[in-house]
Formats: structure tokens, sequence, C-alpha cells
């Protein structure tokens, strides 16, 4: 997990699959005692009352235990992918979400911004397993940027090429922890 006011601060990395039993890999996703997820979102620093932004939020996963935690935050999921809006807008519009988590939301994003609302600023902004994804990284950490309060953070999460973490196969698409630091500290 890589926590910064978009310059380089801590790295750290953790295992985080599905595969792996950290979570139950179906509706409510009930978390498994593993405790490498307990240090990443613990790592997140989140505090009550607090704008939380998934982008790349995929189906929905941490955004979804974070809104079932009982932490009282302002939760926007963002995603581009239709597959997964697909499967994440039915979920949203049916209980337990629909009646009971108001402060969950979904945005659509675009190829180069986060899709939110111009004016939302976040306390914390989640790319988890998404960077090495995007084509247009310098946009999007301009869109992350201009939706991060003052004091707000980027929470990178990435498996990079070089670090193998309990030997976890990194994407095809996965990028070296250095080139993936150059462009942070470039934007």
């Amino acid at each position: 997990v890589l926590a910064m006011p978009l310059a380089v601060n801590d790295f750290f990395q953790f295992n985080f699959l599905l595969g792996n039993s950290n979570i139950v890999e179906e509706p409510p996703y009930r978390l498994s005692s593993n405790p490498e997820f307990w240090q990443e979102v613990q790592a997140y620093n989140l505090k009550s009352g607090q704008t939380f932004v998934d982008a790349g939020a995929g189906i929905g996963v941490v955004s979804l235990i974070l809104a079932s935690s009982g932490l009282p935050l302002q939760i926007y999921m963002t995603e581009m992918n239709w597959v997964c809006l697909n499967l994440l807008e039915p979920q949203l519009e049916s209980p337990p979400y629909k009646d009971n988590f108001n402060h969950l939301h979904l945005d659509t994003a675009e190829t180069r911004n986060l899709g939110l609302d111009p004016g939302l600023k976040a306390d914390r902004i989640l790319m988890r397993e998404v960077f090495h994804h995007l084509n247009h990284q310098e946009e999007i950490l301009a869109s992350v940027r201009n939706h991060l309060k003052e004091d707000g953070l980027l929470i990178l999460v990435e498996a990079t090429r070089d670090l193998n973490v309990h030997n976890m196969a990194a994407c095809s698409k996965a990028m070296r922890l250095d080139k993936i630091l150059r462009i942070l500290d470039a934007n």
C-alpha cells in the first residue's frame, strides 16, 4: 500500500486475493481471519466521517466491506468496466445496500478521469490493482489530485514485477516498482 499526498512516503505490499481466502467469493463478502487484509485497511487510516473513493472498484469488494463495517464513511466507487458496472448496479439497488447504505455511491469512470462530480473532495482515494491497467496514468493522477482534499491521501496497492509477495503471480501488465514511483513523482 502506497499512501501519499501524491508524494512518495511508505510502501507496503499485502496479498489480498479472493483466491487466497481473504474474503469469501460471494456476497456478502465476509472476511476471513487473514491479518494481511486488516493490516492493509489499517494503513488506509480511515476516520469517521471521511470521504473514501474506490477508483477502479471492480465488483466493489473493498467498498462493500467498508460500507458494511459500520464506520461512517461516504464511499464512492468508480469503475469503467461495463461488466463490473452491470454487476454492481443491481446489487446496490437491492437489500441490504438499497435501504441501509445511502452513503454508498457508484460513478462511471472514464479513461482520462475518475468520473466523479467535479466538486467532490476525498480524504482517501484507493487504487487497488488498477494503476498498471490505466492507459492514461498521468490524466488519471491529475483527476485524483483534483479530487483529493489538501490533506488527502492516494492509496496505491499494486502487485509489481519486482516484488513477489507470497509467490503471487503478477498480472501480465504489472509494472516495476521504480517505474510506478517515477510516474508518481512526475505527477
